[in-house]
Parts: structure tokens; sequence; C-alpha cells
């Protein structure tokens, strides 16, 4: 409890009033980008801008003293949910999903997503700026979407990536017949955009889905966007590797429990792998061989690895006690920061993942080490602009803390 306190009143004394405000942040661990050393001097701030790191503080600029923090880039969350949940047990605030078709590849989330969700400002006082939220359910459940956490949310990427799964959960009964309709999917999606002329006359056979769900498929292919699919069983993710390289997926497995046994075949292919070291527990049969330890073999094979609360109700808002897990059990540290950073931003084509200087800043300023639990932001900058780190609970608190 002295902690939260010590933190909290951190927070509200941090001199970061505008954007437009100078302000030379003094730190002895600023990292601009993860897997380069650590800085240690004067961040200066000027009108959102990360202008230099200097040995002195700018002219004219407030000093804040942040010497045993760190200053690192936002995180970024790859695999969520946010803005499309607010109560995941009432139907009416949940967007994600189109219960009607088990293919659902032209549902576009950031269509309906709630962008001024009070999730938002959650995230940000746990140092996370920017998310991609992803539609649920069915074979192909539709075309995630990148927001920063800004309120209200601000659209990075729309329509960047398609998502599946091929678990049995999610309706197809067999992983092989889940295959074969992906399969079916993508060929038929060829077929029309080949002879679209003669689909719209009635002139093809019958094809797999509709026109929409056929066109988005094709167009996410042809662009190159990432597949992510969720799949969890060893067997099933060799079998997939192969099955994206003779569809031209460009496939990110999802989960991935068992992931770490085919390590040398994903780090040959480069596939990311999303994981979230928090859920290591088996929850069926195709995840029985799970290793709480994969995150650091899956790296250290050279696989992309990207670390996530991966939509999962339970870890809503805990990226950084995932990255500790993963840190705990084996991940070097700097690789943890690349898994909530540079690593997601490259994958997924997303502004930030570092530190410009000279440009627009979106970064964390940390009480301490961000892995840790007495850790919390200072201050928050999305993309130029200082973010308010008062989030709904802390406003219901203070209105009822004294009844």
């Amino acid at each position: 409890m002295r902690k939260l306190i010590l933190i909290t009143l951190l927070t509200l004394s941090f001199p970061f009033h505008a954007s437009s405000e100078a302000v030379s942040v003094k730190c002895d661990n600023i990292i601009l980008v993860p897997g380069q050393p650590a800085l240690a001097g004067y961040l200066t701030i000027k009108d959102g801008i990360a202008v230099e790191v200097t040995s002195a503080p700018a002219n004219d600029a407030k000093v804040v003293d942040a010497t045993k923090g760190f200053i690192t880039p936002g995180l970024i969350d790859s695999v969520t949910r946010y803005g499309l949940s607010e109560v995941g047990a009432e139907d009416s605030t949940v967007e994600g999903s189109f219960k009607k078709d088990t293919i659902a590849a032209a549902f576009d989330v950031s269509l309906g997503l709630y962008r001024d969700s009070v999730r938002f400002p959650m995230l940000r006082k746990r140092g996370v700026t920017t998310v991609i939220s992803h539609p649920s359910g069915g074979l192909v459940a539709g075309q995630s979407a990148a927001y920063f956490t800004s309120t209200p949310a601000m659209p990075v990427k729309t329509k960047m990536a398609m998502v599946a799964s091929i678990k049995k959960s999610a309706g197809a009964g067999s992983t092989g017949w889940a295959m074969h309709r992906l399969t079916e999917l993508v060929n038929d999606s060829k077929i029309l955009s080949s002879r679209k002329s003669a689909y719209d006359k009635g002139e093809t056979r019958q094809l797999s889905s509709s026109k929409s769900n056929l066109e988005a498929i094709n167009t996410s292919i042809s662009s190159s966007h990432p597949w992510f699919v969720k799949v969890d069983s060893y067997s099933s993710i060799v079998a997939l590797v192969e099955l994206s390289k003779k569809l031209g997926i460009k496939l990110v497995v999802v989960g991935g429990k068992e992931a770490w046994k085919a390590a040398g075949l994903l780090a040959k292919e480069q596939i990311p792998v999303v994981l979230n070291p928090a859920d290591n527990l088996p929850d069926s049969f195709s995840a029985i061989r799970m290793n709480p330890n994969a995150a650091g073999v899956l790296q250290k094979a050279g696989v992309p690895l990207i670390i996530s609360t991966t939509g999962n109700e339970p870890y809503l808002g805990q990226l950084t006690q995932a990255v500790a897990l993963a840190i705990r059990s084996g991940l070097e540290k700097t690789a943890a920061l690349q898994a909530v950073t540079t690593t997601p931003a490259k994958v997924f084509g997303l502004p930030g993942g570092t530190i410009k200087l000279g440009k627009p800043a979106t970064l964390v300023v940390w009480s301490a080490d961000p892995f840790t639990f007495a850790a919390a932001p200072l201050a928050v900058f999305i993309d130029g602009n200082k973010q308010p780190l008062q989030t709904r609970h802390d406003a219901l608190m203070q209105r009822y803390r004294n009844l």
C-alpha cells in the first residue's frame, strides 16, 4: 500500500502540464532503441518532440529527476479485445464477434470499436500505448485494427491483419477439417479474383463463402497482411507452417503453447510467435507439452518473439506482469523489452517501438524497472501528446472514499 501511495504521489507531482513545455528528464536508463545500450543523461521533450539526450539539461527547461527510473518506448500489446468488449458478460457491450457464421473474413472490427472505452486510460497507466484489437469466434473471425490508447483512441492501422483459429473450439470439430476449409477459402478467393465477371454472371460453380469474404481473403494475402492464427499443439503448428507456405499466407502463431517444440522450424521460416507467459497451464490436450520457459527457448532459437496478454480476460492490462514472468523463466531482459516494442512494431508495420529523436514522442517515463512490481508510469506521451493518467477507477475512488 505504501508503494502504491508513493507512486500515485509521484505521478500527480510530475511537472508535465502541457506538451508545449520543455522538460529535461534526468535518467540513468534512457532506452531509445531496445537492444542498444541505455543512455544516461537528460532527455529533453519539447512540443511533444523527443529533442535530444545530453549531459546537461536544456536551457529554460524544467528539470525532472527520474534518475533511478527508466525511459522506454511505449509498450505494444499485439493480441487484445480492447475497445471491443466493455463488459464481457453483457452482450450489448461486445463488438468483437460475428456469431452467425464461422467465416467472417469481411468483418472489420474498427467500425464498431469503442474509442472512448474506459479501458484505454487503464492501459496508459500501465505503460501500454498501442494495441491491436482482434475479432474472435469461428474459423476466420475477421480483420483486426491497431490503435493508440489515447482518449479517444486514435486509429493507427485498420484492416491490418486477418484473424483465424484452427483450434477445435473454433467450431471446425477437427484441425484437419479446419485446414481443409482454409485451403478451400484461399483457393476460391483466387478463383473469384481471376473470374469476377463470370462469377457475377453466375457462370462459375458455387464458391465456399460469400463474395465479400473471399475478396477480403484475397486482398489480405495479395497485400501480405499478417494472418494471426490461434494454434497450440506441436503437430498442428508444423502442419500449419507447411500449409501457410503453400497458400501464401503470412503466418503469425498465436497462443502456441507447444511452439517451443517447433522452435527450429519457426526460426528457419522466421514465423513470429505471440505468447502470453501468464497463460502457463495446459487447458486442453493440445497444450499438454507446454513449457514455462517457452519464451526463452523461442528467443534463443531466433524466432521473432512477441509477448501479449492474448485477449484473455484474466490478463487484461497485465502486459508488464506477463513480461516479468517470461524474464523470471529465463528470457533476457533486453529480449523481453523488444518483445513488446521493436519486434511487434517491425512485424506489423506499426509506428513506435523506438524513441526517435526529432520526432513526436511515444514513450513512457517509469518510476523503476518497468517489469518490476514497484514500477509505474510517471508520464506517458503518445504521438507527441502528453496523456492523462487518471482513470475512471481513480475518479470513483476519490468520489466515494470518505462515505
